[in-house]
């Protein structure tokens, strides 16, 4: 009988460590298995964004060098809008033969976030349409200023001869 004891006591014992594994090994086990599964989910997303957060200065680096390609300098879209601001206040006060010069080496100079752009003009026109000209530029919503002006008039003519240097300043 001690042999059938011992058969029946091994029996019982599997039995209940069966039954032990699956009530409370088996499930905690489980959820430890998803623990750890997500704690190295959670450790690859953490050294990727380590991984991005160590590239930032490159990428930025980048960026602005794009960014300075995409957007280059106003300097010409300044002077052509200039140039073209001056047309139209010429050819709304009647002046006729206007020429216009104005180039990148015509920049004046910078003070802190100031430009300042200066256009050569030639033309012809009367008193009165000079006069409305200057009248056009000082009450112009740019800031617009007449640095030097020569005016030279033919004796059998009405017309004269204008030549004119106005600048202006773009805030940067």
């Amino acid at each position: 009988m001690d042999r059938q004891r011992l058969m029946v006591i091994g029996v019982l014992g599997l039995a209940a460590a069966w039954m032990i594994d699956r009530l409370y090994v088996s499930p905690w086990w489980e959820e430890m298995k998803k623990a750890d599964a997500d704690a190295k989910k959670l450790r690859g997303q953490v050294d990727a964004a380590k991984e991005t957060l160590a590239q930032q200065p490159r990428v930025t680096k980048q960026w602005k060098a794009l960014n300075a390609r995409l957007h280059p300098e106003r300097e010409t879209d300044t002077a052509l809008e200039f140039v073209m601001g001056m047309g139209d206040l010429c050819s709304r006060a009647g002046v006729s033969n206007l020429s216009t010069k104005i180039g990148r080496e015509q920049k004046l100079g910078e003070r802190g976030q100031f430009t300042e752009y200066a256009v050569e003009t030639n033309f012809q026109a009367t008193w009165p349409s000079l006069v409305k000209l200057l009248i056009a530029v000082d009450n112009e919503e740019a800031f617009l200023r007449v640095q030097r002006i020569a005016v030279t008039s033919r004796e059998k003519e009405e017309r004269l001869d204008v030549e004119m240097r106005v600048s202006t300043v773009e805030m940067r």
